[in-house]
């Protein structure tokens, strides 16, 4: 069972994933269950299956950490029930996405309080030196007093 390069550079919402090929080449039917410990964010599809003689499949390994993680030597376990235990050692660590804004700050300068206020635009760009697409959102909510315009789940492809 080849399981490929399992150290991964990942970042706060980036999904990953791997895939194992399971085989059953004997002559009787078996079941499989994956054992994990916590790691919400790692999700197993299937994680328990029974297998009838000369069947396979393809189990998915899901990474989808909502903040920034670091697991070092996760262990993973595949059990054949009345059979071996196959145990996996995943790693990832984090990696910040490299995004350049033209401006962190901004002074909108002296604000007066008139009836019709005259409104101040200021546009911030956002480039990607990433090798990979990502996706920027906010979370944001707009005030009458500031409104930020960002369509939800924005892609910006690499510069």
């Amino acid at each position: 069972m080849g399981i490929g390069d399992w150290v991964l550079g990942i970042g706060q919402n980036d999904k990953r994933e791997r895939s194992i090929r399971i085989e059953n080449n004997g002559g009787f039917n078996f079941h499989f269950a994956f054992k994990k410990n916590g790691a919400d964010y790692l999700k197993i599809s299937p994680d328990s299956a029974t297998f009838t003689k000369g069947n396979k499949t393809i189990v998915t390994l899901i990474l989808l950490p909502l903040n920034k993680i670091n697991l070092s030597n996760h262990k993973i376990s595949l059990n054949i029930i009345s059979g071996p235990t196959y145990t996996f050692l995943f790693n990832a660590k984090p990696r910040s996405p490299q995004i350049i804004f033209n401006s962190i700050k901004y002074n909108f300068g002296p604000c007066y309080v008139m009836r019709q206020p005259v409104p101040n635009t200021q546009i911030i760009t956002v480039k990607n030196m990433d090798k990979e697409a990502l996706i920027i959102e906010s979370d944001y909510k707009n005030k009458q007093y500031l409104e930020v315009f960002l369509s939800t789940g924005q892609v910006i492809l690499p510069y």
